[in-house]
């Protein structure tokens, strides 16, 4: 026998691996595109180590799915296969921490232990093997693998009887191994109301980059990012080339949140056709600041080789033209989402 439960194998968030294993599941899912287009739109940043490239996340953390997906601890029966089966045939996908050291189609194999997430879809009876979505796997940052049933059944014990402890903080990112199962579907427009809050929230900003705990959220982040250059440009301060490799993460990232901007204002576009004027608008600024992120990388990149002043320079400028860019969106944006409540409240009059 052969299942497979439905799954993208690109959803988009790859440098934030937890939203990327679940999103592959509601992505694949066209009830789910308006309430992923529902979150999302805001960033933060936190200076958790001044030797480090400022850390940038998405707002929401992994609690957002709560709402929607059953995440409930797999139990043991007569081995994981077993287990994992019987999930997989409720309709359930499995979540569950490898040691991808051990695994021969990961590119960390034989080299470093490496405890992380990966999302098992189906398996194939007659094969003997599972089918699953990780991370750094046959050449891809987030790809499909196979799996012979024994292989995995020996990565989750060792996985429990060597890592349990050291990896506990893991427990609430569904460490060991979880089943996911959607529980509930959401309305197919975009929530408004969640857009709002969000937006609401974006104020805060430490201008002291360089100390620890130093923070900032939404449009901020990008007026955080010209001060953290411009320290590299004007103090003492300068960035180990070990740092390199996240701070090139932090910059695809910033992409790959545009373009989930994109998307949730192609949506609301799509739904409100007869007020439009300021969504398109928005749509063109997002689009500008895509555009300059694009170009922030290529000027990453190359200060990396080159560690040329005015590469520095070029970077302050670039942050701090998205900023304004940014900030421009955010006022408009909700300006848009109370105007959209007051038409509402119009048309009850009536």
């Amino acid at each position: 026998m052969v299942k497979k439960l439905p799954i993208i194998n690109n959803p988009g968030l790859s440098t934030e691996c937890y939203h990327n294993c679940r999103l592959s599941i509601l992505f694949a899912h066209k009830q789910f595109h308006s309430w992923i287009r529902s979150h999302f739109i805001n960033l933060k940043v936190q200076n958790e180590n001044p030797d480090q490239f400022p850390m940038v996340r998405m707002e929401e953390h992994l609690d957002i799915y709560s709402e929607i997906l059953s995440e409930e601890l797999i139990q043991k029966k007569k081995s994981w296969i077993e287990s994992f089966i019987s999930n997989l045939e409720e309709e359930k996908y499995i979540l569950v921490f490898l040691n991808w050291r051990l695994v021969p189609s990961s590119k960390y194999f034989m080299k470093e232990d490496i405890i992380h997430e990966a999302i098992i879809y189906g398996y194939d009876d007659k094969k003997k093997i599972f089918s699953g979505m990780g991370f750094d796997v046959n050449g891809k940052t987030f790809g499909e693998f196979e799996i012979p049933f024994s292989e995995l059944d020996t990565l989750v014990e060792n996985t429990i009887e060597h890592h349990l402890y050291k990896e506990k903080w893991f427990t609430f990112y569904g460490f060991p191994a979880v089943s996911l199962h959607i529980n509930y579907y959401p309305d197919k427009v975009v929530d408004r109301t969640k857009l709002f809050f969000a937006l609401d929230r974006s104020t805060q900003f430490d201008d002291n980059v360089l100390k620890k705990g130093s923070f900032a959220n939404g449009h901020y982040v990008y007026l955080y990012l010209f001060n953290y250059f411009r320290e590299i440009m004007t103090s003492q301060y300068r960035l180990s080339p070990k740092e390199y490799g996240l701070w090139n993460i932090i910059q695809y990232k910033l992409l790959q949140h545009k373009k989930l901007n994109i998307a949730t204002a192609q949506q609301l576009l799509h739904e409100n056709r007869s007020d439009c004027g300021d969504i398109i608008k928005i749509l063109n600024l997002y689009d500008d600041s895509k555009r300059e992120l694009t170009n922030l990388r290529r000027l990453s990149l190359k200060y990396q080789q080159q560690s040329q002043k005015q590469i520095i320079e070029a970077l302050c400028q670039g942050y701090y033209k998205v900023y304004e860019i940014e900030k421009r969106i955010h006022a408009l944006f909700k300006n848009w989402l109370v105007q959209s409540k007051i038409n509402e409240v119009l048309l009850a009059k009536k």
